[in-house]
């Protein structure tokens, strides 16, 4: 299961993924986010992606979610709040982005004023 939204107000993107997720369903979660990235008229402020109750199928679904996770990184959008465990292992943070363990924690990191600089 996943959800793409955007908050306008804000300009963030906001992704959910949860469940069991297979091959066909983080493709299909990718291509979404590509569409709505591509219509947006700039890339987002932030991009938060929540993915705390995500179950990867396998190994390939999980490196899957780290190309994902990497595509997010160079998408343009100035900061990427990731909420989860640490098993995206090959996906590395740096002052643009984070991993968090809650979605208030990384809402309030994307939100606060210096985020948007």
């Amino acid at each position: 299961m996943f959800s793409v939204k955007i908050d306008v107000v804000h300009s963030v993107l906001e992704l959910h993924l949860g469940g069991p997720l297979s091959e066909h369903q983080l493709t299909d979660f990718a291509q979404e986010l590509k569409l709505v990235l591509s219509s947006m008229p700039e890339p987002p402020l932030g991009v938060l992606l929540e993915r705390k109750t995500a179950r990867p199928s396998n190994q390939q679904v999980e490196r899957h979610l780290a190309n994902v996770c990497k595509f997010i990184q160079e998408s343009g959008a100035r900061h990427f709040a990731d909420v989860g465990a640490a098993d995206v292992a090959s996906v590395g943070y740096d002052e643009r982005s984070r991993r968090f363990n809650s979605e208030e924690e990384a809402r309030r990191w994307l939100l606060q004023p210096s985020s948007k600089l």
